[in-house]
């Protein structure tokens, strides 16, 4: 998506809230506006969580360093996954309430997309414990996102 605007967010917004209200939805009436809607709420959610990396990355250096084990490092993982989508959830639903006067601003750093990216890597394997993937496989992995979140910030 490149013409990223603020009065674009809150027209599909707006529109998508009448739509609900008629019981249909942006999806139903016009799909091309709905998958603008959701491009501009996953970079949203990207910068949440690229504003939020240090929490990730201490996490993972944690596990890396023996000061938490893999069952810790599961729930703290989801925990902080689920508490930035929230944060997302409350970031949209405020703007859609607030409407334009909301302060809002939307940036395409590829760092942003690239980190949500190397998070969403981790999901598998963090949930695969619970199903009997290794500690050994678990720990590869997520050395290796660590290794590509170091190239990232550095």
């Amino acid at each position: 998506m490149n013409n990223l605007n603020k009065s674009r967010y809150f027209y599909l917004l707006a529109k998508d809230k009448d739509l609900q209200l008629k019981e249909s939805s942006l999806y139903e009436s016009n799909r091309s506006e709905y998958s603008e809607l959701l491009d501009y709420k996953i970079i949203l959610s990207d910068q949440v969580f690229y504003d939020n990396r240090f929490q990730y990355i201490n996490l993972i250096q944690n596990y890396l360093d023996d000061k938490i084990n893999c069952s810790e490092f599961q729930v703290n993982f989801f925990e902080l996954y689920q508490n930035h989508n929230e944060i997302v959830d409350k970031l949209i639903e405020t703007s859609r309430q607030s409407g334009p006067g909301f302060d809002i601003s939307f940036s395409t750093d590829s760092k942003m997309k690239t980190f949500s990216l190397l998070v969403d890597k981790l999901i598998y394997p963090t949930d695969a414990l619970s199903d009997g993937l290794k500690e050994e496989t678990f720990a590869q992995r997520v050395k290796e996102v660590y290794s590509e979140i170091e190239k990232l910030i550095n």
